[in-house]
């Protein structure tokens, strides 16, 4: 087995799954509603005997000094009552962070659900000082622990700290992690004077992918 082979990806998308599993790795999508990562996890270590977990996709911005496709490359996952959370690995990072200079790294905040006001980000910044959140990595990173694999979250922001999510993109994701597009339509009907941010979020989320399948094509080169 490979490296990038060796490697299991937990997402939060359908297209975040397309991508891991373009560049190699096994991957599985947790899609909406958040709290299947953990358990997925188990299941890339106990039936694909991965030697390594990731959790990869997008994140939403917590600190306003980081803007949309800015890679985050944690120094550890926390969550809002426990600031020591869990550690990447060392190495591993360091290695990601010699080949991708311009990623960020800090804390990674999991959260057990979407945070898209723009005052919720703004709390939790105060509160964690995270560069950003999601919903994927602590589940990730207590099965990592769990069965002493190496452990890294690689993520591209997307939703940026000063940006709050429309309804649209809220009801867009159903439960495979796929873009429902009669949810999208349906919403926007009812909401408008959202569109604007709507297309302004889909600017983001482009160039967060971009920024994802740059890091991505050296996660497995960077896990020794």
């Amino acid at each position: 087995m490979g490296a990038v082979e060796g490697i299991g990806a937990v997402t939060g998308l359908h297209a975040e799954t397309v991508l891991a599993r373009r560049l190699g790795m096994r991957a599985a999508c947790c899609g909406i509603p958040p709290g299947r990562a953990e358990d997925l996890a188990e299941e890339l270590v106990e039936e694909q005997n991965v030697v390594a977990l990731v959790s990869f996709g997008l994140c939403g911005g917590l600190d306003p000094a980081v803007a949309p496709g800015t890679l985050v490359i944690p120094d550890r996952v926390v969550g809002e009552d426990d600031y020591t959370g869990f550690p990447t690995d060392t190495r591993w990072r360091s290695a990601l962070l010699d080949r991708l200079p311009e990623a960020r790294t800090g804390r990674l905040l999991g959260h057990d659900r979407i945070v898209a006001t723009v005052a919720e980000k703004a709390e939790l910044f105060a509160l964690t000082e995270a560069l950003a959140v999601d919903t994927e990595s602590t589940g990730v990173a207590t099965v990592a622990q769990r069965h002493g694999l190496p452990f890294m979250a690689l993520r591209a922001v997307c939703d940026p700290a000063t940006m709050a999510l429309p309804r649209a993109a809220l009801v867009a994701v159903t439960e495979t992690g796929r873009v429902d597009a009669g949810a999208v339509l349906r919403a926007v009907l009812r909401h408008p004077g959202e569109i604007g941010r709507l297309v302004r979020l889909g600017a983001a989320n482009r160039a967060a992918m971009k920024a994802l399948l740059r890091g991505g094509a050296v996660l497995g080169p960077t896990l020794s």
